[in-house]
Formats: C-alpha cells, sequence, structure tokens
C-alpha cells in the first residue's frame, strides 16, 4: 500500500537544497549581512490579496509537515498572526520587503526630484 505522504525533510537538508537549483528553488530565505537574526524587524508583506506593514517575530520549519511557519505582527493593529507555507506548494504567497529599503529608495527618489518638484509648483494662467 502506497501512501502520497511526503518524506520529512531535515531542515540541514532544505537549507541545502536552498543552495542549488534544485526542487526547492521556489523558496526564499531572509538574507541578511547583519549578525543577528531577521527577527524584530519591519517588512512590507506583499501578497495576492494586498499589503501590510509587519514585524517578523519569528521563523520556524516543522519537518514532520514540510511546512514554514512565519509569525507575523501587524504593524497598524498590532495583531499577531502566523502564517503557514508548504514548502511542496510553488504557487505564489508573498514576498518580504525589508522596511529600509524602502524608505530609503523614497529618500533617494525625494532627493532626486527637489528641483523637479518646483516646476509643479508653477502654474500659468492664461
Amino acid at each position: 500500500m502506497e501512501t502520497n505522504t511526503p518524506t520529512p525533510l531535515k531542515v540541514d537538508d532544505l537549507i541545502g537544497s536552498l543552495s542549488k537549483n534544485d526542487k526547492y528553488d521556489h523558496l526564499r530565505v531572509f538574507l541578511t549581512k547583519e549578525k543577528k537574526r531577521p527577527y524584530e524587524k519591519y517588512f512590507l508583506l506583499v501578497t495576492n490579496s494586498g499589503f501590510q506593514k509587519v514585524v517578523l517575530k519569528d521563523i520556524d520549519y516543522n519537518e514532520l509537515t514540510g511546512s514554514i511557519c512565519l509569525v507575523l505582527q501587524d504593524c497598524e493593529s498590532g495583531e499577531t498572526e502566523k502564517l503557514f507555507l508548504d514548502i511542496q506548494d510553488r504557487n505564489f504567497k508573498c514576498i518580504f520587503i525589508d522596511w529600509r529599503d524602502i524608505k530609503h529608495m523614497v529618500y533617494e527618489d525625494s532627493l532626486s526630484n527637489r528641483e523637479g518638484d518646483d516646476e509643479l509648483l508653477d502654474f500659468e494662467f492664461e
């Protein structure tokens, strides 16, 4: 009797698979040059249904179910929710963008457009 239950994947094997372009290449991990973990950092969470600013509170991987659990806190409401990602599911679920990168882009854009902004304020009335 065959079962369709996937063989549990150890976390070390999953991480090793992420470095290769194999069946888990649809997964991405939080990469940072900082020595501390990416917890307690602000992110823009983008999903099919919208976007929101969140704080990543925790990441956990369950070897038995093959799912990644992200604990997220909504910055506006303060509510905490868990987002479960099946490592076998290749469909788009979410993207996390570091909030500091967004602030940096907006800041750089506002500096480069300062001179052009004045032109928008000049109106010619006839």
